[in-house]
């Protein structure tokens, strides 16, 4: 997602769809905003009592194909997104043709204290704000 928001960011603002030529968008995994996870690891460094190994994550799955088409709408800039597809010959993941990651995060919970706090669309909307792009940050997509 990050260098999707850089190559968004980095594409002429001059009105033409940016082109985005991605891999396959299949896999689903279980992506966490970047604070929530600083925040879990702060959580087990106060923690009274040895820490067992946890998951950190939302404990929910999301299609990457989805999370970079929020991403395209948070930015505003009109964009053609070109998904390559895997070849037949190459196997997407172990087991499948689009593999899935869901962490069970309920450990964190109950050694830490801890859940990830942050929506999905917030992290997406901080990611394009850091991207460096403030004329279409606010999501309206044009400059004026």
């Amino acid at each position: 997602l990050g260098g999707v928001a850089a190559a968004l960011a980095a594409a002429p603002g001059d009105g033409a769809p940016a082109v985005l030529r991605l891999g396959p968008l299949t896999a689903r995994r279980d992506f966490v905003d970047a604070t929530d996870v600083a925040e879990a690891v702060v959580a087990a460094g106060a923690a009274p009592a040895a820490v067992p190994v946890v998951n950190i994550g939302r404990g929910t799955s999301v299609a990457a194909g989805d999370l970079v088409r929020r991403l395209l709408a948070v930015s505003g800039r009109p964009t053609e997104l070109v998904e390559r597809q895997q070849p037949a010959a190459v196997p997407a993941a172990p087991g499948g043709t689009a593999y899935a990651q869901r962490l069970d995060i309920t450990l964190a919970r109950r050694a830490l204290g801890w859940r990830p706090s942050r929506e999905l669309d917030h992290s997406l909307r901080c990611l394009w704000l850091a991207a460096g792009d403030p004329p279409y940050a606010s999501g309206r997509g044009a400059r004026k």
